[in-house]
C-alpha cells in the first residue's frame, strides 16, 4: 500500500522459504524486500540465496526485530537498505533510490564482462586470444610433463587473405577470419583448444596427438578444410594455409621456445612451400 501510494505499479510475489524463494528468482524482478523472521530461514540466509542467483538486484530489509549488528552484518554481505515496520516514511524514497543504482549497477556489470571477455578472447571470433592462448598453453604444459604427455602446437596463417582486403575490404575480411575460425572449430578434436593470435594467425594446441603420423593427419585434416573455396558477399575466394609445428617435449619445454619455434616453421614453410 505504500509503494502504490508513492505511485509505484507493483507485481509482486510472496515466498518465504528457500525452495519458493529460488523458484522465484528465476524470474525477473527490480527489487527483493525482504522480513528478518521467516518461518523456515532467516533475513540473511535470503540475502545469501539472492545474491548467488541474482548479484544486481536491490535488497532491502523490512523488518521489526532487525537489530543494529544484524542490520551492518546485513549491509556488509549485500543488502541495500533496512526499514523498520510501522516507518515507512523511507520505503518509498529507498526503493525509487535503488531502482536507479540498479541500472547503474547492470551497466557497470556488463562493462566489467566486456573488459574481461576483449582481456581473454578474440572479440571478432569469439576464439581465445593470445594472452588466454599463452595462459593455457602454459598450464597444459604443467599438466603435460606431471603425466609425461606430448602436445602439438601448431601456428596456422592464411595464404593469400590481402587479397580478399585488397579486393573487397576490411568487413569481408572480417567474414572471411569469423568462418575460417568456425572451419577450425569444426575440423580439430573437441580437446583441443584454438586461438586467434592475430590478423590471419591462428594457434591450435592438441593433446591427444601420438606419432607423426597422427599429427600430419590432424594437419592435413586442416589444410584441406581451409582450401575449400569461402563464399564472401557473392565471390568465391581459394585460400591456402603455411603451418608450423613445434611439438612438446621434442622441440621445447617452455611456452615462448614452443611458440617461436612453430613461427619459425611457419616462416619456413612461406619461404619454401
Amino acid at each position: 500500500h505504500e509503494l502504490k501510494k508513492a505511485g509505484f505499479h507493483l507485481d509482486s510475489l510472496r515466498v518465504e522459504d528457500e525452495l519458493s524463494l529460488r523458484i522465484a528468482l528465476k524470474n525477473t524482478w527490480d527489487i527483493a524486500l525482504c522480513d528478518y523472521t521467516m518461518p523456515t530461514l532467516n533475513g540473511l540466509e535470503a540475502l545469501a540465496i539472492v545474491r548467488e542467483i541474482n548479484q544486481d538486484i536491490p535488497f532491502i530489509f523490512v523488518s521489526g526485530t532487525i537489530g543494529e549488528d544484524v542490520a551492518v552484518e546485513a549491509m556488509r554481505t549485500g543488502a541495500q537498505d533496512y526499514i523498520l515496520k510501522g516507518s515507512f516514511k523511507r520505503l518509498a524514497p529507498a526503493v525509487e533510490r535503488e531502482l536507479n543504482e540498479l541500472e547503474h549497477r547492470r551497466m557497470r556489470r556488463e562493462a566489467e564482462k566486456r573488459l574481461h571477455f576483449l582481456a581473454l578472447y578474440d572479440e571478432l571470433t569469439g576464439l581465445p586470444n593470445r594472452n588466454y592462448f599463452r595462459q593455457h598453453l602454459k598450464k597444459a604444459l604443467v599438466e603435460a610433463n606431471k603425466s609425461r604427455r606430448q602436445l602439438t602446437l601448431a601456428c596456422v596463417n592464411l595464404d593469400r587473405f590481402k587479397t580478399v582486403n585488397g579486393s573487397l575490404g576490411y568487413d569481408a575480411g572480417n567474414l572471411l577470419l569469423v568462418q575460417v575460425a568456425e572451419r577450425l572449430q569444426r575440423c580439430v578434436p573437441a580437446k583441443a583448444t584454438i586461438a586467434r593470435l592475430a590478423g590471419d594467425e591462428f594457434a591450435i594446441l592438441f593433446r591427444d596427438l601420438g606419432d607423426r603420423n597422427e599429427i600430419t593427419g590432424a594437419i592435413e585434416k586442416i589444410l584441406e578444410t581451409i582450401a575449400e573455396p569461402f563464399d564472401i558477399h557473392g565471390y568465391m575466394f581459394y585460400l591456402g594455409a603455411s603451418i608450423g609445428i613445434s611439438i612438446y617435449p621434442d622441440d621445447a619445454i617452455d611456452v615462448d621456445k614452443l611458440m617461436h619455434n612453430a613461427d619459425i616453421a611457419v616462416l619456413s614453410v612461406k619461404r619454401d612451400g
